[in-house]
C-alpha cells in the first residue's frame, strides 16, 4: 500500500492492529425439491444461498494475485449447485446444515483460520402473507 510518503505491505502491519478479511459470495442461486410435505417437494424451488468467509489473515491471495491462494467463487458455486442436487429437503436448515459442512473442509483447505457463515433464503414459501420469503443463517462468527 502506499499512501504520500508511508507505505506499507499487508505483512508488514504491526502485530496489534490486525486486518479482517472477508470474502461475500451473495444469491447464488439453485434449485431444490425442498419443504415439508411431498407435495410441496414435488418440483423445485429456488433458493439463494448467500456465503460468507472470515479470515483471520488476509488470504494470500492478497499478495500473490493468484487464485490457488484465496477462494474460488467458481468452485464454492458449484460445491452449493451440486449439493442442492443430491437428495430432497424438507428444512432449509438442514441445506444450511450440508453446505456449511461441505465449505468449511473446502475453506479450510485453503486456509485454516477462515470462518464460515451460510444464509439460504427460500424466496417463496408456501405461506400466502409471508411475502419475503425465509432466511436461515448458520455461522461461526
Amino acid at each position: 500500500m502506499h499512501f504520500g510518503n508511508f507505505s506499507m505491505a499487508l505483512t508488514e502491519l504491526p502485530p496489534d492492529n490486525p486486518i479482517t478479511s472477508y470474502l461475500t459470495l451473495e444469491d447464488i442461486e439453485v434449485f431444490l425439491h425442498l419443504g415439508c410435505s411431498h407435495n410441496e417437494r414435488r418440483t423445485t424451488q429456488r433458493v439463494h444461498v448467500s456465503v460468507h468467509f472470515r479470515f483471520g489473515a488476509p488470504p494470500a491471495g492478497c499478495q500473490t494475485d493468484r487464485l490457488s491462494d484465496t477462494l474460488c467463487y467458481a468452485a464454492v458455486t458449484k460445491a452449493v449447485v451440486h449439493l442442492s442436487t443430491q437428495k430432497e429437503f424438507h428444512l432449509i436448515e438442514h441445506f444450511a446444515q450440508e453446505c456449511f459442512q461441505a465449505l468449511r473442509k473446502t475453506a479450510r483447505a485453503v486456509q485454516e483460520d477462515v470462518k464460515l457463515k451460510i444464509t439460504i433464503h427460500k424466496i417463496r414459501p408456501p405461506v400466502n402473507e409471508l411475502k419475503g420469503g425465509a432466511t436461515f443463517t448458520l455461522g461461526e462468527f
